[in-house]
């Protein structure tokens, strides 16, 4: 009887797990479905700025200037894989300390640095340097490590990261990504576009930077993403994960700053200006 009674425990609670399980899939699916109608409405009010839909019309060919994950066993093997987006007007390394702390805190086989040609948020930015500048600054920031620089927003032609990570999954369908984001950025990211289409993308783990906790915790868009934060200690499972899905990644301070360098050395695109466009790997 203490076994039958015992097996009948363990399946009513496994039971229990695949009910919450279930339950929390089909809050994601109608909170997402909610969420892009909220987005299409948004982008429909007055005076607010609307790009073009983004076709693609041809897959962007792989090659030296893709992204290419590190060998495996097989094709068919998944990867694990970060993306954080960014201007990188100059990289440093407190770009390059997250990626890598992120990359152990999660697992990742790799973490790519997808450099935009032109933040839409940031428009005709007058200390903005010149797109290779800032590609050559992240490839030297990037070396002898697997954080791979991708020109990729320039060459398929994608302006917004909805778009942008949209094309990529089409392209690699067999690898898994999640969006790094600085907690600096969490407090504008209600102004992505499609921000809510974006997070029912990929997950999202939150990277920390000094200062900025509490105003990312209490950022507009958390009101929506808050009922699916997800504990820290459980980020290394995020490919279990169904998004949305955020992580608040606690990771060593680093004070570096892209607008305290710019502010030291307002030339530091000169040193790069001079040195070879050949295509960027990833």
């Amino acid at each position: 009887m203490g076994l039958l009674s015992a097996s009948r425990a363990i399946g009513a609670s496994q039971r229990r797990a695949a009910i919450e399980t279930i339950g929390f899939v089909r809050m994601a699916l109608v909170t997402c479905f909610i969420g892009v109608r909220l987005d299409r409405a948004s982008q429909q009010a007055p005076g607010h700025r609307i790009s073009d839909r983004v076709e693609i019309p041809h897959i962007v060919p792989l090659g030296p200037s893709y992204p290419a994950a590190r060998p495996r066993a097989s094709s068919s093997a998944m990867a694990r894989i970060g993306l954080l987006g960014g201007s990188f007007n100059p990289a440093h390394r407190a770009h390059r300390r997250m990626s890598l702390a992120a990359m152990d805190r999660l697992g990742l086989d790799e973490v790519w640095w997808l450099v935009s040609p032109g933040n839409p948020l940031k428009g005709e930015a007058k200390d903005m340097a010149p797109f290779q500048a800032r590609l050559a600054s992240a490839r030297a920031m990037a070396r002898r490590s697997r954080i791979k620089v991708s020109d990729f927003e320039a060459r398929a032609g994608t302006r917004y990261t909805v778009d942008t990570i949209a094309l990529i999954r089409r392209q690699r369908p067999n690898d898994r990504f999640i969006w790094l984001m600085g907690e600096d950025t969490v407090a504008q990211f209600h102004q992505w576009r499609r921000w809510r289409a974006l997070a029912c993308m990929v997950p999202i783990a939150v990277l920390s930077r000094p200062g900025y906790d509490d105003e990312a915790r209490a950022a507009r868009a958390m009101g929506w993403l808050r009922r699916f934060v997800r504990p820290a200690d459980q980020a290394r499972d995020w490919t279990e994960w169904s998004a949305p899905a955020i992580s608040f990644l606690r990771l060593p301070p680093d004070r570096t700053s892209a607008t305290r360098l710019r502010a030291l050395n307002p030339d530091w695109h000169r040193r790069f200006s001079s040195r070879r466009r050949d295509p960027v790997h990833p």
